[in-house]
């Protein structure tokens, strides 16, 4: 049991303390991430309960169907929704970089539970697998969304457009990554580029959020100075 645990939340918590030392000019109150963390990490109970009444119905619908409205519309929009309400107006999140490590931190939450569920179900064998694949997608999809939340917060145009991008991009790239799963029996060989683009870009975007952070640093230092 405890292999399991520590199998489970050893690659999600290494990609937590990652992400928030990417935060160098303002860090977030452990507080905030523990909560975001621990919240993210509930989330999996009513997801759980909805894809057990699927189930349960066997409701039939098609691979695509399956990864869009079983598995991504529901697990991505109570992300986004326990972001909206816990974060967006909450006045910690006053960064461009925040919007990332609070998203990364809920999503991280959340596949922390459901990646010890699974190695409880199919063993701790699979659990390189999971690391490099369903934890790390979450990470990705957090990572989107934070960034989109980041732009709609501290942008003066286009605000609606990055607010609902914030919660779309994620759902299409989660469903993308389901659909290669269930449709393809060698799913392994299609999803290592996807991935491998996705975090590649990942990086790319957490690198743009953090030079728009430290350049509202710097502005706020030089308005600071020519005040005094």
């Amino acid at each position: 049991m405890t292999t399991i645990i520590i199998a489970s939340s050893a690659p999600t918590l290494a990609l937590l303390i990652y992400f928030y030392l990417k935060d160098q000019y303002n860090p977030e109150p452990i507080s905030m991430i523990v909560k975001s963390f621990f919240l993210g990490m509930i989330c999996v109970i009513p997801i759980s309960f909805f894809q057990f009444v699927i189930k349960l119905e066997l409701i039939q619908a098609s691979f695509l169907n399956q990864a869009l409205f079983f598995t991504s519309i529901p697990e991505e929009t109570l992300k986004w929704l326990l972001f909206y309400v816990l974060i967006y107006s909450n006045k910690e999140f006053d960064e461009p970089i925040d919007g990332i490590v609070y998203a990364v931190t809920i999503s991280l939450g959340f596949a922390t539970i459901e990646n010890i569920l699974y190695l409880f179900t199919y063993g701790v064998k699979f659990a390189l697998l999971r690391a490099l694949f369903p934890v790390l997608s979450h990470c990705i999809f957090g990572i989107i969304m934070g960034y989109f939340y980041g732009k709609a917060k501290f942008t003066s145009k286009y605000k609606k457009h990055f607010f609902l991008l914030s919660l779309i991009v994620p759902i299409l790239l989660h469903t993308n990554f389901d659909f290669l799963i269930l449709t393809k029996v060698k799913w392994i060989y299609y999803l290592t580029p996807f991935m491998l683009i996705m975090w590649i870009i990942s990086m790319y975007i957490v690198k743009r959020m953090h030079h728009k952070t430290t350049e509202m640093h710097l502005k706020t230092i030089l308005e600071s100075q020519q005040a005094s």
